[in-house]
C-alpha cells in the first residue's frame, strides 16, 4: 500500500529553486520511499508558520548519479537519495500556510504522533527526521492543495467573441446525439482559480481566471446563429479574462508545445492546428506554465490576475480550515469576520490607528480595517492583532492590499512605480511628506509587507 511522507526543506532550499514545476528531491532520507508513494514537502517561515510547498508523487527513487541522467543536468544536490516524480503528476512550488491545521496532523511510528505547537507556532526543529503521515493526514493536506493551480486550453472559434465579452465559457451537455463528450464534461472539473487559455482562429489571444464553480445555465443568446444545432441548456463557467497585446501563435512554438500536448483529448494536432472537435482540454502544468512564460512576455496582467484570484482561493481555504477546526465557535466567528475587517479585528485596529494616513479621514464608517500582513498568511493571534492593520479609506486600501504601495518604518509612502504616482495625484492624493512612524509591532508586519506583498524594488 501507497504511504504519504512528509519531508522539510530548510527556507533557503526554498528560495533557491528556479524551476516552477515540484517534480524532484534529494536528501539522505529516501532511500525507505518506494514508487507510488507520496512525499509531501513543507517548509517554516519565521515566526514559525507551516507553509506546505507541494508533493511529488514518486515515480522511481534512483542515486546522485542517476538523477543527474534523468533530469539532464549536473546542477543538482549531491545527496545519496534521489525521488523523481511519476510523469504528469507535478504541480506548480507554491507556499501555501498551513499553520492552522499543524495541530491536527498525526503521525505513524517515527517520533511523537503530532507536533508540537508553541502557540500559533511550529518548531522546524521537529521537522528534520520524514515522517510517515497517516492516510486522514494525508488527505487533509490534499485538501489544502486544492488551491493548486488546473491549466485548461478552449477550442471555441464560433464563439469566442460573446465568451470573452460575456466573461464566461459554455458548452452543452452532451453531443448532438446524445454522447457525453469528456471535452464538455470538462467544464464540470474547473475550479475557482483555475487558468483558461483562449484559443480561436490559431492564436491564443486571451487568458482567463475561472471566478466560481461550473452551473446549468440556458444557451447564451450572444452566440447567435453559432451553435444553433447545440442544446439548449449546458455548463457554463464564469471566466475573467485579460487579452493579450500581442497574441500567441502556438503554430509557431510547436517545438516546444508539441512534446506537452496531452495524449488524449489534444486541443491541437501535431501540424499546430486546432481540434475544434475538442472544446475544453485539460492541460499538464507543465504545458501551462509554458504558455504562461509566452504569455508573460507579452503583457504582465496575465500574472497579476492569477495571482488576484489564486490568493482569494487560497483565503477561502484558509477559511474552509479554521470552519472545519475544533476551536470555539465564537473565536470562529472572529477569525472569519477579520478577513473582512470587522468583528475583533476592527475594534483592535481602531484602539490604535484613529484616521486613514493618507487622506486624514478619521470618520470609521468611511475606512476600511486591513491587514498588513495579509489574513491569509497570517496566524489566528496576527490575524486579530490590531497591530497587524490599518485604517484606510477604499481606495488607499486597494493599493496597499494589491501591493502597489506600502510604507518604511519611520512612515515615508513607497509607490512600485511611476504610473502609481500618477494614479495617486490624480485622485488627489499626497505623494510626499510622511504619515508618521509607526510602533515596534506594526513594524515587523510592514516588514513582511514591503518583502512579500509590495511589488516595487526596495533596493531601487
Amino acid at each position: 500500500m501507497a504511504k504519504n511522507y512528509m519531508t522539510y526543506w530548510r527556507p533557503r532550499t526554498v528560495d533557491a529553486q528556479e524551476g516552477p514545476l515540484l517534480g524532484h528531491s534529494a536528501g539522505g532520507q529516501f532511500q525507505k520511499v518506494e514508487p507510488g508513494d507520496t512525499v509531501w514537502i513543507v517548509t517554516v517561515r519565521p515566526p514559525g508558520q507551516l507553509m506546505l510547498l507541494g508533493r511529488i508523487v514518486v515515480g522511481f527513487v534512483t542515486d546522485y548519479e542517476g538523477a543527474k541522467k534523468a533530469l539532464h543536468t549536473s546542477d543538482i544536490w549531491e545527496a545519496p537519495w534521489h525521488i523523481i516524480a511519476e510523469p504528469g503528476t507535478e504541480r506548480l512550488l507554491y507556499e501555501v500556510d498551513i499553520t492552522s491545521i499543524a495541530s491536527q496532523l498525526r503521525f505513524e511510528s517515527e517520533g511523537a504522533p503530532r507536533l508540537n505547537m508553541a502557540g500559533d507556532h511550529v518548531d522546524a526543529r521537529q521537522l528534520q527526521a520524514m515522517r510517515t503521515l497517516t492516510p486522514e493526514s494525508a488527505q487533509l493536506l490534499e485538501a489544502c492543495q486544492t488551491v493548486a493551480l488546473s491549466f485548461w486550453w478552449v477550442n471555441h472559434k464560433q464563439t469566442f467573441k460573446a465568451e470573452l465579452a460575456g466573461g464566461y465559457i459554455w458548452s452543452p451537455k452532451t453531443a448532438n446525439d446524445g454522447r457525453r463528450m469528456q471535452t464538455y464534461d470538462n467544464l464540470t472539473s474547473v475550479n475557482p482559480g483555475d487558468v483558461i487559455f483562449s484559443y480561436a482562429n490559431g492564436l491564443i489571444s486571451a487568458v482567463g481566471v475561472a471566478t466560481a464553480e461550473h452551473r446549468e445555465e440556458p444557451k447564451p443568446l450572444g452566440f447567435g446563429g453559432a451553435g444553433k444545432s447545440w442544446a439548449d441548456v449546458g455548463w457554463l463557467v464564469p471566466v475573467e479574462w485579460t487579452d493579450l497585446q500581442v497574441p500567441i501563435e502556438p503554430k509557431k512554438h510547436m517545438a516546444v508545445i508539441g512534446p506537452l500536448l496531452p495524449r488524449r483529448h489534444s486541443p491541437i494536432r501535431a501540424n499546430g492546428k486546432g481540434d475544434q472537435g475538442c472544446y475544453l482540454a485539460a492541460i499538464s502544468a507543465e504545458l501551462g506554465v509554458l504558455l504562461l512564460q509566452l504569455a508573460q512576455d507579452k503583457t504582465t496582467d496575465v500574472m497579476d490576475l492569477i495571482t488576484t484570484h489564486r490568493n482569494d482561493a487560497e483565503a477561502d481555504a484558509q477559511e474552509a480550515a479554521i470552519r472545519g477546526s475544533a476551536i470555539a465557535e465564537t473565536e470562529k466567528d472572529q477569525l472569519i469576520k477579520s478577513r473582512r475587517g470587522q468583528g475583533r479585528f476592527r475594534s483592535n485596529v481602531r484602539a490604535i490607528e484613529s484616521r486613514c494616513r493618507l487622506t486624514g479621514t478619521s470618520n470609521a464608517e468611511f475606512l476600511v480595517a486591513s491587514h498588513i500582513k495579509p489574513w491569509a498568511d497570517s496566524s489566528n493571534t496576527e490575524r486579530l492583532d490590531g497591530n497587524n492593520g490599518l485604517l484606510l479609506a477604499p481606495h488607499v486600501d486597494k493599493l496597499f492590499d494589491c501591493g502597489w504601495i506600502t510604507f518604511t518604518d519611520t512612515g515615508d509612502l513607497l509607490c512600485a512605480d511611476e504610473t502609481v504616482y500618477e494614479v495617486m495625484r490624480t485622485w488627489g492624493l499626497r505623494t510626499d511628506g510622511n504619515v508618521g512612524a509607526f510602533n515596534a509591532r506594526q513594524k515587523g508586519y510592514l516588514a513582511y509587507h514591503r518583502m512579500h506583498v509590495f511589488r516595487g524594488d526596495l533596493l531601487a
